[in-house]
Order: structure tokens, then sequence, then C-alpha cells
């Protein structure tokens, strides 16, 4: 119970540092020039973006690779002679 209650205080602090911060201009936050970001042109994609979706493609296909032989390896724990149907003695 005192770890609950340790992280609410941790986090009630956080919420006013970040309501003070946000309430009070010249402690920090400052607003911009309205319109948006002018220097992201639509319908271009970096070469940084292209290397993120090449990144999050590795990562999907790793991330199903893991999933496929942990379940192959837990159903093989479960019944060693058979594979999903497949007799494997």
């Amino acid at each position: 119970m005192r770890q609950c209650h340790n992280a609410d205080m941790l986090l009630a602090g956080l919420a006013l540092v970040l309501v003070a911060v946000g309430k009070f201009d010249y402690l920090g936050w400052k607003g911009g020039p309205e319109g948006g970001y002018p220097h992201l042109l639509a319908g271009e994609v970096t070469a940084g973006q292209k290397a993120t979706i090449k990144y999050f493609a590795v990562v999907a296909l790793l991330f199903l690779a893991q999933v496929l032989i942990g379940g192959a390896l837990g159903h093989y724990r479960a019944d060693p002679g058979d594979f999903y149907g497949i007799d494997l003695a």
C-alpha cells in the first residue's frame, strides 16, 4: 500500500509542476506562430522516414517470428509426439 501512495504522490507532484509551467509563460512553454510547422511539406518523405518504415517492417517480422516460434515451442512442450495434428513419432 505504501508503494502505491508513493507513486500517487509522485504523479501529483508531476501534475503540479506541469500545471505551473503551462499556466505561467515565464516558467517555460512559449507560444509559437500560428499555422503549424512550415518546414514540413506535404507529400515529401524524408530519408529518416523511409529508414523508419524499413525498421518497423523488420521489427514486425521479428516479432511475428518470435510469436510463431514461441507457439510452436509451447505446443511441442505440451505434446511432444504431435505438432498441430502432424504425427512426429
